[in-house]
Parts: structure tokens; C-alpha cells; sequence
């Protein structure tokens, strides 16, 4: 069945107090009674979005919350009217739930349906997308210190232990060729600041002890990004950078990058004078 003429949809929430009536957006159900069938979506980001706003959970048991809502969901016929999605919707207890049923009208085929409102409503923004975002961030703090005309933009190297490439987009010559990686941790759950941060630790201790046959001796620069209430995962990734050569600033303090790339603008003699950013 490609369309259906009614349906309702309703928000899959965490919410992990009633009292303050703070919640956050983690999915969505589509109901067609006509059918019937229940069409559910998760967000890939919701570990870190709960997070963000609430800080760590008991993840064992909101997976197991999340697996007893969606296994109640995968029986359609118990939702054939709007007051039994209402009705359901009322009777969770726990920290996952839904919201009251909304209608919902069928003009297009009913996956395509689905995709766009799930985007319009939960949007779970693509890795890549945050990446664009952190690296546009960057760029924008760089430009506003008048210092990215003094730096190599697009840089690949290879990384030969690891046998890939590492794409950064500025780097510059202070004695070892330093490639400025921009990283988005705000928005990462407690196991995936250590992933990215291990990762990151790795790749730079490889390019600090193998020579690039172009640009020589190689400095991996982490340009981080933290939500002001991830101090205690900060002080983790800067003590994890420091140990394997990574050198490490955030977006709250580039000053001392700023510095260090002028200083070795002019070591090197690159023209220093102010000029317009290339845009």
C-alpha cells in the first residue's frame, strides 16, 4: 500500500521527570488504521541528545525501555482509533513515552511521508552535516582573527600504520607541519567522547613519529568543541591528547592557536600584513 487516507502520529520523548515537563525528542510513531500498521523511527543521536540536555542515564535501562515500547508498537491492531494511541500514550510509566495522537494526512506515498515528517519534526542531522557544521564553525572564528589567509587549506596526509588519510582543513609550518582538526564533542555521549577521543589520540601519535615525505615532520592540532557542562570530559580528552602529541584547544580559547599561527607566519616569512580573509 502506497497512501493511506488517515493516520496519526505521535513524538517518541524522553522525559525524565513529570514534574518539570522538560523533554526531549528522540523519535516518532506513525499510526494507519486502515491497514493497520505502526511505522516507528529512532533517532541515531538520542543516546547524545538525552545527554546533552539531562547529562548520563542508565542506558541498559532505557534500551530496555525503548525495546518494550517498540514491541508493543509492533502490534498494530491494538491501534486502530485514536483513543487506543491515547490510551497507550497515558498508561506509560516510564521515562519513554509517547504524546497524544495527532492527525496526520496521507497526499504523498506513505514512506515518503514518513521521512519528511520525521525530518521536519525529530531531524536526525547526518554525522557528516555536523562535521560540515564544527568545520564552518572554525573557519568562522579563524576568519574573524584575520589569520586564514596564513594557512594551507585541504590538507590530506596519509597516515601509514593505519594505512588512510586524514583530511584537515588548515594547516601551517611551526618547525613540524601542524594539521588543525576540528572535532563536535558537545553533542556525544560519554563512550563516544572516549571513541572519538582515542581515535583521535592514535592518529595523532602516527603522524607524530612518521615524516610525511612532502611536509616532513607532522603535528596533529585538535580544535575541540564541549558543552559547558562536559568539564569533566574535557580535562579527559586534554590529558588523552598530551600523552600521545596531540596538541589540544577548544573554540572558548583559541588565542593561543591564533598566537602560535602568526608567530610562525612570521618565523617562516609569510606576508603578515592585515589584508581581507579569501572568502
Amino acid at each position: 500500500m502506497n497512501q493511506a487516507q488517515r493516520g496519526y502520529y505521535s513524538l517518541v520523548q524522553f522525559c525524565p521527570d513529570d514534574s518539570r515537563l522538560e523533554a526531549v525528542n528522540v523519535g516518532l510513531a506513525v499510526f494507519l488504521p486502515d491497514v493497520p500498521r505502526v511505522l516507528v523511527r529512532w533517532a541515531a543521536t538520542a543516546k547524545a541528545r538525552i545527554s546533552n540536555c539531562f547529562g548520563p542515564q542508565d542506558w541498559g535501562l532505557l534500551d530496555n525501555q525503548r525495546n518494550a515500547i517498540g514491541a508493543r508498537l509492533s502490534e498494530a491492531t491494538g491501534f486502530l482509533t485514536r483513543e487506543a494511541i491515547d490510551h497507550f500514550a497515558a498508561t506509560r510509566a516510564s521515562s519513554v513515552r509517547l504524546t497524544p495522537a495527532r492527525p496526520l494526512k496521507f497526499t504523498r506515498p506513505v514512506d515518503v511521508e514518513f521521512d519528511s515528517l520525521f525530518h521536519r519534526l525529530v531531524h536526525d542531522r547526518p554525522r557528516s552535516s555536523r562535521a560540515h557544521a564544527v568545520t564552518a564553525n572554525l573557519r568562522s572564528a579563524l576568519k574573524q582573527q584575520g589569520v586564514t589567509r596564513l594557512l594551507e587549506r585541504q590538507v590530506t596526509v596519509t597516515v601509514p600504520k593505519l594505512h588512510r588519510q586524514i583530511k584537515a582543513p588548515y594547516g601551517y609550518q611551526n618547525g613540524r607541519f601542524n594539521l588543525i582538526l576540528p572535532e563536535q564533542f558537545a553533542l556525544s555521549t560519554d563512550e563516544q567522547v572516549l571513541t572519538k577521543a582515542s581515535r583521535i589520540a592514535v592518529e595523532g601519535q602516527y603522524l607524530y613519529e612518521a615524516p610525511d615525505p612532502q611536509r616532513h615532520e607532522l603535528q596533529l592540532v585538535l580544535v575541540a568543541n564541549f558543552a559547558p557542562a562536559q568539564q569533566q570530559q574535557l580535562d579527559a580528552v586534554q590529558d588523552i591528547m598530551a600523552r600521545h602529541r596531540v596538541h589540544m584547544y577548544t573554540f572558548e580559547n583559541l588565542t593561543p592557536l591564533v598566537t602560535d599561527i602568526r608567530s610562525s607566519a612570521v618565523k617562516h616569512g609569510i606576508d603578515t600584513v592585515p589584508l581581507p580573509d579569501l572568502k
